[in-house]
């Protein structure tokens, strides 16, 4: 097990050296980073205008996240205002450290399998627009599964075959459990995982050490 964490750790200081060297936010003073900002939370399993995303500020600097895009199997909507639902802070979308906010998507997520990209603009196939991404239900490339993968975000097991966080059941929702996640860091399934919704608030799921996708 430890062979694998190291892997992973040093696809991370890989991830992190990306994100410093191409956006010039890691010295102080420096511009805000938004890579900070992570999925900590996602319900698909609604109707049309039911499902929801949760976003967390990992980061010591508020970022503001006006205008951001999802990205879902090529439907690419806008986060606004609007869009917001519960959270932790002022009911902007200024997000100040360690503050969660849920926020309603405009389409319907696929209940079985999906992608979900957070991005700060288009296009959406380039890795520097990318912040955060997570994959359900399949080990297909759905959308843009190679794109997290060119920011070291996600992992490809082998060829063009991904990992990916099995399908919710029980009107669960995909939630993070880790000890990293945000756009500066390896994300894999062992960081995810299926529980009650939590939404606006802390995750409550824990992650189990157990055997997943090839990694423990």
């Amino acid at each position: 097990m430890s062979t694998i964490r190291n892997w992973l750790n040093i696809h991370s200081s890989i991830a992190m050296l990306m994100v410093c060297g191409l956006s010039g936010t890691c010295a102080a003073g420096e511009p805000i980073n938004p890579q900070h900002i992570a999925i900590n939370e996602v319900y698909y399993l609604g109707n049309i205008g039911e499902d929801w995303v949760e976003l967390i500020n990992r980061g010591d600097q508020p970022v503001d996240i006006s205008g951001w895009r999802w990205c879902a199997r090529f439907s690419y909507p806008t986060i606004t205002v609007t869009d917001i639902i519960s959270g932790t802070g002022n009911g902007d979308l200024l997000l100040e450290p360690g503050e969660i906010i849920a926020l309603s998507i405009a389409l319907d997520l696929n209940d079985t399998s999906s992608d979900l990209g957070l991005y700060t603009q288009s296009p959406f196939a380039e890795a520097t627009n990318m912040v955060d991404f997570v994959q359900w239900g399949t080990e297909v490339d759905v959308g843009r599964s190679d794109v997290a993968v060119d920011k070291v975000i996600w992992l490809e097991l082998e060829p063009d075959v991904f990992d990916f966080i099995p399908t919710a059941t029980n009107n669960q929702t995909l939630s993070w459990c880790g000890n990293e996640s945000d756009g500066m860091y390896l994300t894999t399934s062992l960081d995810l995982g299926n529980t009650n919704a939590t939404q606006g608030a802390a995750n409550g799921l824990l992650c189990d050490l157990i055997f997943s996708n090839d990694f423990e």
